[in-house]
């Protein structure tokens, strides 16, 4: 287990520091969890929650084995220390990017739209933002940046200055919007944020290696995999038709009657009256023929299902 899998582990069980734990980042949490299982003990936040420097005899790690070491372990969780410790562990950690593109998908998958204080931030940005709202154990919610974009701790957001990348970093991003300095910091998140949609098709397309490898690891697996896509597919194309058809129906419609309209008053005044001794002009004289509005209105009667009133 990872570093990444542990903190996705402790953000889909909602966990919240507590006990002694209480104010570290969850950034140190995973580290220390990590450690703890690389130990050779089963993954166990409450022994941390009871006391954070427990050793691996007690169901925690031992400083001194680890790579780092003694001393840093003491700076860290010396809670005299305060802040400096926090700058001390992310002296030696990055801030991984496994929870900030956890929140990039999250934005995208539910459309969500930025209003507020942050109408113009871009998408990595406030991903970033909702990452270190929840790595200093808050609640995520975007809501509170939408009334305050330099919301603090206190009132639901983070704290600048023991963040991963320190005070004067977010007030030049989010205090002088400077947006281009966030994407020199991290040049890997800056991507294409217009939210579309993605094929199916484009989907295996760009995972066509990934298809292959699954499909030579396990090939019941790969299996249900397409076989999810394909009902997928079917699923995307019966959507395109229900926003296709209803457009069809009126457009038929209108053609259709006016040029019924226009044929009678043309013959009227084109058509030659007959000659009193010739009956066979009569017989067709266009008057007699009778042209109902259904006969000439494709949106009516037939079979033609309409997609609207499907649940996609």
């Amino acid at each position: 287990m990872t570093r990444d899998d542990i903190l996705i582990e402790l953000h889909s069980n909602k966990y919240k520091p507590k006990g002694d734990l209480e104010g570290l980042p969850m950034e140190i949490i995973a580290i220390m969890l990590f450690e703890q299982v690389n130990q050779g003990n089963p993954l166990d936040v409450s022994v941390f929650e009871s006391d954070r420097n427990s050793g691996s005899p007690n169901g925690g790690f031992t400083h001194r084995v680890t790579y780092l070491g003694n001393e840093f372990w003491k700076t860290v969780l010396d809670p005299a220390m305060g802040d400096d410790g926090i700058h001390a562990f992310y002296d030696e950690y990055n801030r991984t990017l496994n929870v900030y593109q956890y929140f990039v998908d999250k934005i995208i998958r539910n459309d969500i739209e930025f209003t507020g204080e942050i109408e113009s931030f871009p998408t990595p940005v406030v991903a970033m933002m909702m990452a270190e709202q929840w790595n200093q154990g808050k609640p995520t919610n975007i809501e509170v940046f939408f009334k305050d974009s330099e919301a603090d701790k206190t009132i639901g957001g983070f704290d600048w200055v023991v963040s991963p990348e320190g005070e004067e970093f977010w007030e030049r991003v989010i205090g002088n919007k400077d947006f281009d300095f966030f994407f020199e910091t991290y040049p890997q998140t800056k991507f294409d944020t217009t939210k579309k949609s993605i094929s199916v098709k484009d989907f295996m397309k760009d995972n066509k290696s990934n298809l292959q490898a699954l499909e030579r690891r396990s090939k019941e697996v790969f299996d249900l995999t397409v076989e999810l896509l394909t009902q997928l597919q079917l699923l995307e194309d019966r959507k395109k038709q229900a926003k296709v058809e209803p457009k069809a129906k009126p457009k038929a419609k209108s053609k259709a009657k006016p040029k019924a309209k226009k044929e009678e008053p043309k013959n009227k005044t084109t058509t030659p009256k007959p000659k009193k001794e010739k009956s066979k002009p009569k017989e067709v004289v266009i008057e007699d023929i009778d042209f109902d509005d259904d006969d000439l209105d494709f949106g009516k009667g037939g079979t033609t299902i309409d997609l609207q009133d499907l649940d996609f």
